[in-house]
């Protein structure tokens, strides 16, 4: 009995759920896709202003009426020209790359001070070659911007039952 009652507690809760309201952008011919959930952030282009970007966070989805809600506007998924996100994976390794050349400076600098070390050139590169490769690869690696239409398609995807 209370495997029953749980289970029906579960069912009522989770049909309620936001996780299970989302937008899927989808690719052509490939089985992944990926998902924007309520509260992330995403950053687009409209069809009338495709030179224009803008950053919005998803506040809600209507999956009836085929809209989503940012903060300041509603949207049809057919309205975005171009979308943008994070690929939070090369973004934080590449802020990992830069915070170890920062200690790798800072700690080749305290060495210095004592009269014993001096920081060589060929240590300073590596300290900077590491950084600028976490800059880049957080800076242009860590997003991501696609062409919506043709092979790409946005669609809000209610999975509910």
């Amino acid at each position: 009995m209370k495997y029953i009652l749980f289970l029906i507690i579960i069912i009522g809760i989770g049909h309620n759920l936001s996780a299970q309201v989302f937008l899927q952008l989808e690719k052509a011919n490939q089985p992944k896709s990926k998902r924007i959930f309520t509260g992330d952030k995403i950053l687009f282009t409209t069809k009338e202003y495709p030179d224009v970007w803008r950053k919005g966070k998803i506040t809600e989805i209507f999956p009836e009426r085929n809209i989503f809600l940012l903060e300041d506007n509603y949207y049809k998924p057919r309205d975005l020209y171009q979308l943008g996100y994070e690929r939070k994976f090369f973004r934080q390794f590449g802020r990992r790359l830069m915070q170890f050349s920062a200690v790798w400076f800072v700690y080749g600098g305290l060495a210095s001070i004592t009269p014993d070390y001096n920081m060589s050139p060929s240590e300073a590169i590596i300290g900077g070659s590491i950084g600028v490769v976490g800059f880049l690869m957080s800076r242009i690696v860590g997003k991501r911007k696609v062409k919506l239409g043709g092979r790409n398609n946005l669609r809000i995807l209610d999975i509910r039952f």
